[in-house]
């Protein structure tokens, strides 16, 4: 699950710009240190849009009203995103490698950083492509089960940053630019082929 954090997701609940995110990968350990992957997410960002005419900025549903009376809409956009990152095993480079079948390290820290391109499916705004590029933070922390270390539970702490156009809003009104991002948590599982 993920927030998606826009120009203005302070104008309505926090609930409402949480959803569901899917994604799967494979990787590549080159040391027990450093190691490369890639993935591909499916999922869908919501929030709000002060572009109340039309579906521009992703909007829809019912005009809402903010206090000082500037109206505004809810907003979702669904989108695929395919990412590559280095990654690199923290808790290794802290305490060193325990060896195959070694005891220690059965819980892991690994930070991956990347980037990737995202696509808005069913996209008809009025500028662009619908392609953004993507840049990819996560900090893992897998949980082994057994002594070869060939499968792991999974938790994320992930960010996925996009250009601030993601939600239609190229400039803010009082001229700045900031990124979009969609920020959450995962759990999920690992399966180790080869002895690493």
């Amino acid at each position: 699950y993920h927030t998606f954090v826009g120009d203005y997701s302070s104008n309505g609940k926090f609930e409402d710009s949480l959803s569901p995110e899917f994604g799967g990968g494979i990787g590549f350990w080159f040391s027990p240190y450093f190691g490369v992957s890639a993935q591909f997410l499916r999922s869908e960002s919501t929030g709000f849009s002060e572009y109340v005419t039309g579906d521009y900025g992703f909007g829809y549903g019912e005009i809402m009203y903010k206090e000082n009376g500037t109206p505004y809409r809810k907003m979702k956009t669904e989108w695929w995103d395919v990412s590559a990152s280095l990654k690199l095993n923290v808790s290794r480079f802290i305490m060193g490698y325990e060896g195959y079948r070694g005891k220690r390290n059965k819980n892991q820290f690994i930070l991956n950083l990347g980037g990737g391109c995202l696509y808005h499916l069913g996209y008809d705004q009025q500028q662009g492509t619908g392609y953004e590029w993507t840049g990819h933070v996560e900090l893992q922390y897998s949980r082994f089960f057994d002594k070869e270390k060939k499968f792991s539970l999974d938790l994320k702490a992930q960010g996925m940053f996009c250009q601030t156009n993601f939600d239609g809003i190229i400039i803010k009104p009082d001229g700045s630019k900031w990124w979009d991002f969609n920020t959450g948590f995962s759990i999920g599982f690992t399966y180790y082929i080869k002895k690493r």
